[in-house]
């Protein structure tokens, strides 16, 4: 069995993905005991571009994480060949059996919570 997994799919131009991004590293601090892990995939830069690694140093220091993993991600908005993104942020959670569990669009603190809840 693997940990289970939640997955950030943000932009750093998304108002609503910058505010979820500090409650991300607390949800991964909470979650510790239970092997939770965070996972941040920056699709876009402040201008819509792929990010690069300075953006992603730029995430992380400005949102203090330490604990969560940011990656650079590329999408396939078509969602042939990768997950279907339509909003921002999207998250994913996968279970300690790797199995996709949920995937939502939009921030909010409790209803990722309670999500996690039921995964971990």
């Amino acid at each position: 069995l693997g940990k289970p997994i939640l997955l950030d799919f943000s932009t750093m131009w998304c108002a609503p993905c910058n505010s979820a991004a500090p409650a991300l590293e607390q949800m991964s601090i909470d979650y510790s005991a239970y092997d939770l892990q965070v996972v941040t995939i920056l699709v876009e830069d402040t201008q819509g571009n792929e990010p690069d690694s300075d953006d992603l140093d730029s995430w992380i220091e400005k949102h203090a994480i330490e604990n969560s993993v940011v990656l650079q991600g590329v999408i396939d908005y078509d969602g042939i060949t990768g997950y279907p993104l339509g909003a921002w942020p999207t998250f994913a959670f996968i279970t300690r059996d790797m199995i996709l569990h949920y995937g939502i669009h939009g921030w909010s603190d409790e209803l990722i919570r309670s999500y996690i809840e039921e995964i971990i």
